[in-house]
């Protein structure tokens, strides 16, 4: 009976992990597909952007919660290592770099207390919630036949400014050496 008992806990824990591998995928595929493209334009606008600029503390909470943001509303709520795989996976996708040590730089800035960290968090959240409210205003206004399909295009344009202001802002300072 335990042999049993432990072969369907078994069964179960296994079931679970390749959920949590799927929803990790899922959760990185949203990340990438959201931030990439904005992650462009600023490499467009900016020239490019030197490697330092993945390592400012800033940019890593702000990616790591935007990330963590699209992640979790895409695929629901991830286990830790699901999240952790979504993470650096979108990580690399959208930075271009190796994410081997994004999740320690995460874990050490958060529990440093680290202000920049913090601030970039906290950015991350405004913008993310921003956007959603930008959508949701033109799908509302599509739906009550107040404006073309065409002019939905304004969203967009509200998006790029707010993300130049959450991160072409603090990245175009930081990748010449002003102080944010």
């Amino acid at each position: 009976m335990r042999a049993r008992t432990f072969m369907i806990e078994f069964g179960r824990e296994r079931a679970w992990g390749v959920l949590g591998l799927w929803k990790a995928r899922r959760g990185r595929k949203a990340a990438t597909t959201a931030i990439g493209p904005l992650m462009n334009k600023t490499r467009e606008r900016l020239g490019g952007l030197p490697d330092s600029v993945w390592h400012e503390p800033y940019v890593v909470g702000f990616l790591g919660m935007l990330i963590t943001l699209h992640a979790t509303r895409d695929a629901g709520p991830l286990g830790t290592a699901a999240l952790a795989s979504a993470q650096t996976g979108a990580w690399s996708d959208i930075t271009g770099i190796a994410a081997n040590l994004v999740g320690e730089e995460i874990c050490f800035l958060s529990a440093a207390g680290d202000k920049a960290f913090d601030l970039g968090c906290r950015n991350a959240t405004s913008f993310f919630e921003a956007v959603d409210i930008l959508a949701r205003r033109d799908e509302e206004r599509l739906l009550e036949d107040r404006i073309s399909p065409a002019a939905c295009g304004h969203a967009e344009a509200d998006r790029s400014a707010l993300w130049a202001r959450y991160f072409d802002a603090y990245v175009g300072d930081t990748a010449s050496g002003a102080d944010p």
